[in-house]
This record gives structure tokens, C-alpha cells and sequence, in this order.
């Protein structure tokens, strides 16, 4: 996960100096050199543990991290670690990675919070964490048989190169058909953003 605002990248500790593997209790973020993925020494101490299990979503967002693990939503404020419980919300239809989480983005625009994630092989979809409403943000329909995003489960945002990122398997409209294996694509676009 990352501070949009910043580009910090950082993972989840069960402790300050060990790192979360799939799944657990989180009770720390370990930030990692974004270029090499070797942690720096920053460590921040989340405010409540975190119980994150098999299909957890994480959001990163401009100086936070959205959490849900499932049963709860949570907000987590990147500059002092504090965890705000947003009440009861269950994860929403997606696209499942073969990992224990799934990654999107975060939004906060209008007074309301809202995560971004792959539902399915052709739409990205934007939900208001208060009431769960879910609306489309982005299409990718079906070409000549390829689906539009394939097998992609993760994306995020890169203000800083006006860029978002992805990993699918296989084709997909944003990669084209594959002429040899392995099937494992990490890919970029462009794309915009009006300042929070």
C-alpha cells in the first residue's frame, strides 16, 4: 500500500520490526523503498490491531490506508497511525486475488469516503464506504475475445507520474494477447486526477 500524496509504500507488521505475512493481526505499517522493496527504518505504530484475513481489501489513499477485513471498514491516518473504525461493512463483489488481500484505491471528495476496486474481468467500481452504494468507474469491455482486464485483482495510483498500475494474468485488452509464456503482466496507463 502507499501514501498517494507522498508515494510512500508500506507494508503490514505484526510488530516494528516484522513484517505481515498472508494475513494475521497487523498492529504496525513498516514503510519499504519503493524502488527496491528494502524497509527504511520508519515504522508506525497503529492506534488498534488489525484483523486481517483472507480476502482483506487494502485502499491506499492521499495520506491514508482504507481497510476492510471483511466485517468492519477501518480508516488509517498514515501520519500518526491512528485507526478509525468506520463501522460494519462487508466487502463488496470482486475480482479475487491469489493472495490473502486485494488492492485498490481510496477516494474522499463531496465529505464521503470511497474505495476503488476490480469487481470483475470488464468494470472497476468506486463504493461509498457509509452506506456501501456502488456505482462504475471504468468499463473494459470485451475485444475479440479478450476480457478487458482479465484476471486483475490490484491496481493503484501514481499522482506523482500520472500513472496507475496493475497485474493481471493472461490477455486482456490493456496488455493484448500473449505470445509466450509466463502469463504474469504488471502493466501502466496513463491517467488523471483533480487534487484532493
Amino acid at each position: 500500500m502507499q501514501n498517494l500524496r507522498t508515494g510512500a509504500v508500506y507494508v503490514f507488521g505484526t510488530s516494528a520490526t516484522a513484517a505481515l505475512g498472508q494475513g494475521g493481526t497487523a498492529t504496525h505499517l513498516l514503510e519499504v523503498d519503493g524502488n527496491t522493496g528494502v524497509r527504511t527504518g520508519r515504522v508506525i505504530a497503529l492506534s488498534q490491531a488489525l484483523a486481517l484475513g483472507s480476502g482483506t481489501g487494502i485502499f491506499s489513499g492521499w495520506d491514508r490506508v482504507v481497510v476492510l477485513n471483511g466485517t468492519r471498514a477501518f480508516d488509517i491516518a498514515l501520519s500518526t497511525g491512528s485507526v478509525v473504525d468506520l463501522g460494519a461493512r462487508p466487502i463488496p463483489a470482486h475480482f479475487s486475488c491469489e493472495s490473502w488481500a486485494f488492492w485498490g484505491t481510496a477516494e474522499f471528495f463531496g465529505g464521503q469516503l470511497y474505495v476503488d476496486y476490480v469487481t470483475n474481468s470488464n468494470t472497476i467500481s468506486r463504493m461509498q464506504v457509509s452506506n456501501g452504494a456502488i456505482s462504475t468507474l471504468a468499463s473494459f469491455p470485451t475485444v475479440g475475445g479478450v476480457s478487458g482486464l482479465s484476471d486483475m485483482c490490484s491496481f493503484t495510483f501514481s499522482p506523482q507520474r500520472n500513472r496507475w498500475y496493475w497485474h493481471h494474468e493472461g490477455s486482456s485488452t490493456l496488455r493484448g494477447s500473449l505470445a509466450c509464456f509466463p502469463d504474469e503482466n504488471i502493466g501502466f496507463c496513463a491517467a488523471s486526477y483533480t487534487n484532493p
